[in-house]
């Protein structure tokens, strides 16, 4: 099936819209955005599931991307429902634990609680001019992007909840049987998570960091190896 013909449900990160994935939205011929920060903050990641679970069995996307802390609604989303919620699964520099643990690569509590200071006591402009730098690093964000437009439209309380939310999950465990089933992409300059996943299913992107992607590494990555997959294995 061409790609102009595949659906996708595309799932954004903590703090950002899906304007830094549209080299991603650009490749399917239709897609629908689930943006996490707009759940208020008394959603649970479980709630945040629920909604994944409904809004995915009407859509019915061939593909799904999550990137960054939106994999971890995909994965609660799988663990509830028992099985993958797409033809295709993709989680963009996401991991099933973005704390470090013992034998685990995550970040931080210390970089955590400098991250949670920050965020109560700055402005959110403040705050957001400060995320994007640290998410993009060690690549300047180009003087000729408008990088505030990339901001979710969102306030200190939900990002706060999206935090709790980040430190205490932990779902190696109870989705490790789906792991194989995902495919896992991770850029080779990213600051914030690490790979620590050994599958066969595993992609590397190149002169990318958290938040910027290199285009043309994006598109020769899927177009040779994500949106052949299916095709390949059939």
């Amino acid at each position: 099936m061409p790609a102009n013909e595949l659906k996708l449900l595309l799932i954004g990160g903590f703090g950002f819209n899906e304007l830094p994935l549209k080299g991603i939205s650009e490749l399917f011929g239709e897609y629908r955005f689930i943006d996490i920060n707009q759940f208020s903050e008394n959603y649970t990641l479980e709630m945040m599931a629920d909604k994944l679970i409904q809004i995915q069995s009407q859509y019915m996307g061939n593909y799904i991307v999550a990137f960054s802390m939106g994999g971890l609604l995909v994965l609660k989303a799988m663990e509830l429902s028992g099985m993958p919620l797409a033809d295709t699964v993709i989680l963009l520099n996401s991991n099933p634990c973005f704390m470090t643990k013992e034998n685990w690569q995550g970040v931080s509590h210390q970089d955590y609680e400098s991250l949670l200071t920050r965020l109560s006591s700055s402005s959110f402009d403040s705050f957001m001019t400060y995320l994007s730098r640290f998410f993009a690093y060690p690549y300047p964000i180009s003087k000729e992007v408008d990088y505030k437009k990339w901001w979710g439209n969102t306030n200190h309380k939900r990002l706060l909840n999206l935090l709790s939310i980040f430190v205490a999950t932990d779902l190696r465990e109870k989705c490790a049987k789906f792991i194989e089933q995902i495919t896992w992409i991770n850029s080779s300059d990213d600051a914030l998570v690490k790979m620590n996943q050994s599958c066969h299913n595993s992609f590397t992107l190149a002169n990318s960091s958290h938040l910027l992607f290199d285009k043309h590494q994006l598109n020769q990555l899927f177009n040779k190896h994500i949106l052949n997959l299916k095709d390949n294995n059939g």
